[in-house]
């Protein structure tokens, strides 16, 4: 992967842009919800991302999200989110945003 802020995947013909930094990913997980800490760009509702790791690699629309236990619509750089995930995020899992 390179290390500019957007790559692509050629299998499902989709860009996508980094949410988090390689270097120190912030992804903390139980089964069905993870926090993201927002170090690139801004998140939204119904915004589609991307989660990849070493056993993670799945796809999923935003249906909802929460900063501080309070829902919101949108996050930005800096911010901390939880969120529902459809499939089992790990700790250091690499979190894009896809872009159409």
């Amino acid at each position: 992967m390179s290390s500019d802020s957007s790559c692509s995947n050629p299998r499902e013909g989709l860009s996508w842009q980094k949410l988090n930094s390689a270097r120190s990913p912030t992804i903390s997980a139980k089964i069905g919800v993870a926090a993201i800490q927002i170090t690139q760009d801004t998140l939204r509702v119904g915004d589609t991302i991307h989660i990849k790791g070493h056993t993670s690699d799945f796809t999923q629309k935003i249906e909802a999200m929460q900063i501080d236990g309070k829902s919101v619509g949108e996050a930005t750089v800096g911010e901390s989110i939880g969120l529902r995930v459809k499939d089992h995020a790990r700790e250091h899992d690499q979190v894009f945003k896809v872009v159409e």
